[in-house]
């Protein structure tokens, strides 16, 4: 039986799974989609982005959080630690704990 899928959904998983996209060969199977598979290598190169930073935030087991510095304010989930300068515009703070980004594993 033959596979009549859209060509392009290999390469959907591909940048959903995070596996490696050969794009040259991508791009001649499908000569006629030539723009439609440069956004998708755009979309694949954001994504691995994404995931290259979300494997560099540090994660910590429960109990072993150290708790932050005494903030001096709050701004909604974001505990600001300290003021780093002030000017015509605003003041800048160091920040805290996202709590919101905080995950346990």
């Amino acid at each position: 039986m033959a596979d009549d899928r859209d060509p392009l959904l290999p390469l959907a998983a591909s940048i959903a799974n995070g596996t490696i996209v050969d794009w040259d060969a991508a791009a001649a199977a499908t000569p006629d989609q030539r723009e439609l598979i440069g956004q998708l290598r755009v979309l694949y190169d954001l994504a691995r982005a994404h995931r290259d930073a979300d494997a560099e935030i540090p994660y910590a087991s429960p109990g072993t959080v150290a708790p932050p510095s005494q903030p001096i304010d709050t701004w909604a989930q974001l505990a600001l630690l300290e003021e780093l300068g002030a000017g015509s515009f605003g003041v800048v703070y160091r920040p805290g704990i996202h709590t919101w980004r905080v995950r346990w594993r």
